[in-house]
């Protein structure tokens, strides 16, 4: 199993690394604090790259009746960090039922979501999700269901892939990371 390592274990590896500081050398405040934040930076850029994440979370949400669009990202509808993408979605098609049934739907690309011409015909099963992931002033993406449901009993389904979090603090809180990612 990895060993757990702060921000700081990272930083000062960087620092010997660069042949800034030396083995044994403490860095100075100025470098340590400088190479934090290019650490956190290099953590939110990790978040856009598919290949970087490493594990996906299951989400769910029920659809309300007649609901075009729903909020994504911390504090939306759908209380999750928003993702960058969205690369799998389901819908529960009957969430009081006692075996809930998940059924795969479409994630739709910009051009399969503009060649739907009637984006709020209503049904009782959505066939796919358009993600809008442009970030805006309060921080949401947008999912559309398509078509829009006129039920109350489906679950939207998103499997979401999980960025790695930026560091709480640079010294005390430690990290154990999954193989691969301490480098």
């Amino acid at each position: 199993m990895p060993a757990a390592v702060t921000a700081q274990d990272i930083v000062v590896a960087s620092l010997q690394a660069l042949g800034i500081v030396g083995a044994g050398q403490t860095a100075s405040s100025t470098d340590a604090s400088d190479s934090y934040k290019r650490l956190q930076r290099y953590i939110d850029e990790l978040a856009t790259q598919r290949l970087t994440v490493y594990t996906t979370t299951r989400t769910t949400k029920a659809l309300e009746s007649g609901t075009t669009s729903y909020t994504i990202g911390t504090g939306g509808s759908i209380s999750i960090p928003r993702p960058e993408w969205i690369p799998y979605a389901g819908l529960i098609i009957d969430n009081a039922a006692s075996t809930l049934t998940e059924l795969p739907i479409s994630v739709f690309t910009v051009q399969e979501w503009a060649n739907i011409r009637q984006k709020g015909l209503a049904s009782g099963l959505v066939q796919g999700i358009y993600y809008d992931s442009a970030f805006n002033s309060s921080g949401y993406g947008t999912i559309a269901p398509w078509p829009v449901p006129n039920v109350a009993t489906l679950t939207l389904v998103l499997y979401v892939p999980t960025q790695l979090a930026e560091f709480a603090d640079q010294n005390t809180t430690s990290y154990t990371f999954p193989p691969g990612y301490q480098a």
